[in-house]
Parts: structure tokens; C-alpha cells; sequence
């Protein structure tokens, strides 16, 4: 609906890819390892969303650095670091590492998740 023509998925969790099975948009779901970089195509990606995703208990900041690798010249990455990866060391200092392949379009601080109180940043890319 939104004009996507070609949607993958990753995750380390078969029951988060057998969710997204299930939605029937995905052109690949692949399983990445939690122990090695994922394989991910290097700049072959217009789009890249990560919500949610890099965060301290469920991908490590290094992971970054292989998001951004995928993404062509002049893709965009979608990217929300939570409370919790804003005051991690690891994940504030592989955002600023990356800051220099990445023109910054937009970020929005705001509700995570309802109701509880914490916050959210989400960061809008270019790759240069």
C-alpha cells in the first residue's frame, strides 16, 4: 500500500520470521545469526527500517555498521534507538561512527511505550 514493490525480512528469532510469514508481504524472510554478521547484501537496499531493532537485549550496536553497509548510495535508513541504547556507550558511539556515510534527514523523540514512560528517538538517514 505504501508503494514498497520488494520487502525482506531479518530477524535472529523463527518465531518473529513465522509471524512475518504469516503477513504474506515479504519477498525473503531470512534468520540472521546471533553469533556473526548477518547476510546481508551490501548496497543493494533503497530502504532500510530498523525499529526497534538495534537495541541493547536484542541486536548488538555493531550491527549498525552491517545495516548501513547494505543500504546503496542514497538509501534510506529508518533507525529508533530507545532510553535505553541512547544512554548505552556502545550504541551512542556506533551511531556517531556511522555518522560520517549518513546525511541526517530528521529526529523525533517521543512515547515508546504507551503508558509506561519511556521514550524513543527515531532517525532518518541518507546513505552518501
Amino acid at each position: 500500500r505504501a508503494g514498497f514493490s520488494v520487502i525482506d525480512g531479518m530477524d535472529i528469532s523463527s518465531g518473529m520470521l513465522a509471524q512475518g510469514r504469516g503477513k504474506g508481504v515479504y519477498r525473503n524472510l531470512i534468520q540472521a545469526p546471533d553469533d556473526a554478521p548477518p547476510p546481508i547484501p551490501q548496497g543493494t537496499y533503497g530502504a532500510i527500517t530498523a525499529i526497534g531493532a538495534i537495541r541493547p537485549g536484542a541486536a548488538p550496536a555493531t550491527l549498525l555498521s552491517d545495516v548501513v553497509d547494505a543500504l546503496a548510495p542514497g538509501g534510506i535508513l529508518c533507525l529508533s534507538f530507545n532510553e535505553y541504547a541512547l544512554r548505552d556507550p556502545d550504541y551512542l558511539a556506533a551511531l556517531e561512527a556511522e555518522r560520517p556515510r549518513l546525511e541526517s534527514l530528521s529526529e523525533e523523540t517521543g512515547n515508546h511505550v504507551e503508558g509506561v514512560g519511556s521514550t524513543a528517538t527515531v532517525f532518518a538517514f541518507r546513505r552518501l
